[in-house]
């Protein structure tokens, strides 16, 4: 698999590929460097520098300019390898499901439904949302505002349902989760490096979805969730979240 291919399987963005692999040839550079060699906008380089800093791909001098540079190699390979870990799960979780499904989950208690794509995945939040009567409990990762789930989950406390969200620190969000917190919901904020790319919810005990998305899947639209209507499987998510619940730290 050549080197750009494999970075944009581990969720390099276009422009990040192009920082890492200029730095990579360059050695230690400052952004206007790697700006005018990659052809890239500085403010495009910065953002891509940030990125791969986060990730622990690359650290910096302070120095003026300042200098960035490749500061761990080996990070490409734990990370092919979490994703190697992360496909096997989601291959065990695919074959049970379909196991299910071929010996008639349909006349069985439990059902369970596989959903592709954050759009589709944002719709059955909503419907869960309106359905909801005591509470809604999800580890989200990153966090967005959407005015229909605003509007279904402001509808869902006013009658008494506790919505708890559990988030990673994401500097530039702190509106989104003001807005979030004044329709009444509680958010707390959850280490990035302990949330990795599964998210998952618990509704009423009695449906639970985890889903996997970025940065083992990197397209919005091939992010897979499984939603299982199961009060086992809803409880034991619920027994979950409110165990990170305890170690997080309020927004």
């Amino acid at each position: 698999m050549e080197i750009k291919k494999l970075l944009t399987e581990l969720s390099f963005t276009k422009y990040d590929s192009q920082v890492y692999l200029t730095l990579l040839n360059l050695g230690p550079s400052p952004a206007r460097t790697i700006s005018k060699r990659t052809g890239i906008a500085k403010n495009k380089v910065y953002e891509s520098l940030i990125r791969l800093a986060e990730r622990g791909y690359i650290g910096s001098l302070d120095l003026t300019p300042r200098i960035y540079k490749i500061i761990n190699t080996e990070k490409l390979q734990q990370d092919i390898e979490e994703k190697q870990e992360t496909i096997s799960k989601m291959q065990i979780a695919v074959n049970k499901l379909q196991e299910m499904i071929k010996h008639g989950i349909k006349n069985e208690q439990d059902i369970a439904t596989v959903m592709k794509g954050k759009d589709q995945i944002i719709r059955m939040l909503q419907f869960a949302s309106e359905k909801s009567q005591k509470y809604i409990y999800s580890f989200s990762g990153g966090f967005n505002y959407h005015p229909r789930s605003a509007r279904l989950v402001k509808s869902a406390i006013r009658r008494g349902v506790d919505v708890r969200f559990l988030i990673h620190k994401v500097k530039g969000r702190e509106n989104i989760i003001k807005k979030w917190k004044d329709l009444g919901a509680k958010v707390r904020f959850f280490p990035k490096d302990e949330q990795r790319s599964i998210r998952f919810s618990s509704m009423d005990e009695k449906l639970g979805r985890i889903t996997i998305g970025r940065p083992q899947i990197s397209d919005y639209e091939d992010y897979l969730s499984f939603w299982i209507e199961s009060p086992a499987f809803s409880v034991m998510l619920k027994e979950h979240f409110l165990e990170k619940w305890k170690q997080s730290k309020d927004a």
